[in-house]
C-alpha cells in the first residue's frame, strides 16, 4: 500500500513494506505544504511590497505630524517669555508692545501647527483609503490566480476573512505609527 503510494508519485522503492511506512510516514504529504508562521515583519514587507510607488503621501503626512509637534513645543516658550514680560515690568507701552509681540507669535504659532495638522488629516483621510483600496485590489487579484483546487481545499469564507484581516492590520497599524 505504502510502496504504491510512493510508485504513484514517481519514486522509487528499493526496500520492503515496514520501511515503506517508516519513508511515508517521515515525508510530508505532497497535497499539503506544511504551514509557515508568518511573523510582523513578513507583514511589513507586504506592506511595504504592495504600496511600492504610493509613499509619497505617507511621508508627507509623517513629516506634517513631526513639524507640528514641534511647532507645539514652541508654545511654553512663547507662554514664559509673555509671562516674564506681564510679571516683571511697569505698566508701560514698551511692556504692552512686548506683551503683544509674543502674544503675535503665540497666535502665529497656533495657527501655523493648526494648519500643519489639517494638512496631515487630509493627507491621511485620503492615503489610507487610496492605500486600503489598492491593498484590496492586489490581494484579490493574486488569490484570483490560484487554482480551482485552491478554493474547493479551503473554505473561500475563511480566505476572504483572512484577506480582510490583512487589510484592517493596515489600516491599524498606520494608526498605531502615525498617531502615537
Amino acid at each position: 500500500m505504502y510502496s504504491e503510494y510512493i510508485r504513484a508519485h514517481g519514486q522509487q522503492v528499493y526496500f520492503d513494506e515496514a520501511s515503506a511506512k517508516l519513508y511515508a510516514s517521515s515525508m510530508p504529504n505532497p497535497e499539503e505544504r506544511p504551514v509557515r508562521h508568518i511573523r510582523a515583519g513578513d507583514v511589513y514587507r507586504e506592506y511595504n511590497r504592495l504600496l511600492r510607488g504610493f509613499r509619497w503621501p505617507f511621508v508627507l503626512s509623517a513629516t506634517a505630524v513631526i513639524v507640528a509637534s514641534m511647532i507645539g513645543l514652541a508654545t511654553p516658550w512663547i507662554f514664559k517669555g509673555l509671562f516674564d514680560v506681564i510679571s516683571s515690568a511697569k505698566p508701560s507701552p514698551d511692556s504692552a508692545a512686548r506683551a503683544l509681540f509674543f502674544f503675535g507669535w503665540f497666535a502665529a504659532t497656533e495657527f501655523a501647527g493648526f494648519v500643519v495638522w489639517r494638512i496631515s488629516g487630509f493627507l491621511t483621510a485620503w492615503a489610507v483609503p487610496e492605500a486600503i483600496r489598492r491593498l484590496h485590489v492586489q490581494t484579490y487579484a493574486y488569490l484570483i490566480r490560484h487554482s480551482y483546487r485552491f478554493f474547493s481545499d479551503r473554505f473561500a469564507g475563511s480566505v476572504v476573512r483572512q484577506v480582510n484581516r490583512f487589510m484592517d492590520a493596515f489600516d491599524q497599524i498606520h494608526d498605531i505609527v502615525h498617531w502615537e
